[in-house]
């Protein structure tokens, strides 16, 4: 076998590869998904393909052996802002060394169960887990379901929709209400937000467009919080049929710091339609130490158990620019959501 390791580049060609080296290992991922995920924006990609060169597909195009992808996206890193990369799929030394050449500061990821070792022993990545999971149970029925063996008890088991605070719509001057678009003045919200952390990814109008409205196959929806015509926060959510369930996703939260009812008033409210959804449970990534963390709470949140999560994920980085070391690898400079992910 005579592997070669070429660029992975935004070709027809290399997503066509990408896709039938997922699709040959049980992970069909339509071209669709694969443009947007990949060459939908204008910023590089980085990666790299294995091609086996004496292997070759009936029509012509040689054999993916392997892949290393990653996602290029603005970051925030202290008063900075730089282009680093999302980890996506198996790494290799020959792309860190790339990536370092360019000038790349950073490269950090949520590695599964099956590749955490490499990452965190082979190739210098700092580990900072756990993925901060909360979990915000709405019906019995689901929990009854997951805890009970016996299935004659599980069908007793009642689905009853479970006690929630009730949607506060009278935060003084505030308006809550959900909207089509993201609104134009969403940069300026960011801007805000933005203040309250020193490390995440850059959630601005251009990025939360790109992540959340021209995802093919996924409908999202987003409540917007004003007063007195100016944008004081805005969430984003959907529901999908997952986990042996039906499960809400709080994807995203932003507002000003500081308006924590603001916070507060817009979960409750995006709880309340999820609930009318009849979501069994809501899940969200937020740190305890970022802001909001206490509206999230207020509204029933809490950390969801390792042993109960769907998948095990692990997060971590690897600063390629010095400077930059000390910060990324405090795990309390970070700020991390939904948005960061990949997979729902």
């Amino acid at each position: 076998m005579s592997l070669n390791t070429v660029p992975l580049s935004k070709s027809e060609r290399d997503l066509e590869l990408y896709r039938r080296l997922f699709a040959n290992n049980g992970f069909p991922h339509p071209v669709e998904h694969m443009r947007w995920l990949c060459s939908d924006r204008d910023l590089p990609l980085h990666g790299a393909l294995s091609l086996d060169e004496a292997c070759s597909d009936p029509d012509g195009l040689p054999k993916a052996a392997a892949i290393y992808t990653t996602l290029a996206a603005r970051f925030k890193l202290g008063e900075e802002t730089a282009l680093a990369l999302q980890s996506m799929d198996t790494m290799t030394d020959e792309v860190y060394d790339t990536a370092a050449a360019e000038g790349v500061p950073m490269v950090y990821g949520f590695p599964n169960a099956s590749s955490r070792n490499g990452f965190f022993q082979k190739l210098g990545w700092e580990c900072l887990n756990p993925v901060p999971f909360l979990i915000r149970p709405l019906r019995t029925g689901y929990f009854a379901r997951r805890l009970l063996k016996a299935d004659r008890l599980k069908a007793l088991a009642p689905d009853l929709p479970l006690p929630r605070r009730p949607r506060w719509t009278t935060w003084p001057g505030v308006r809550i209400e959900e909207v089509a678009e993201f609104p134009t003045d969403t940069d300026a919200l960011w801007s805000k937000f933005s203040t309250s952390f020193k490390a995440g990814l850059v959630r601005d109008l251009d990025y939360l467009e790109w992540r959340y409205r021209r995802k093919p196959g996924v409908s999202y929806r987003i409540h917007a919080a004003r007063k007195a015509g100016v944008l004081q926060g805005l969430t984003v959510s959907v529901d999908l049929d997952k986990h042996d369930g039906h499960i809400g996703y709080l994807m995203e939260l932003l507002f000003v710091p500081g308006a924590s009812g603001v916070a507060d008033a817009l979960i409750a409210h995006t709880l309340a339609d999820l609930a009318r959804r009849r979501c069994d449970a809501v899940l969200a990534w937020w740190f305890a130490h970022s802001p909001g963390h206490a509206a999230y709470r207020a509204n029933g949140f809490v950390r969801l158990p390792e042993k109960l999560r769907p998948i095990e994920l692990n997060f971590g980085c690897r600063a390629f620019a010095p400077r930059f070391a000390a910060l990324l690898g405090e795990r309390r400079n970070w700020h991390l959501s939904y948005s960061d992910s990949d997979t729902v």
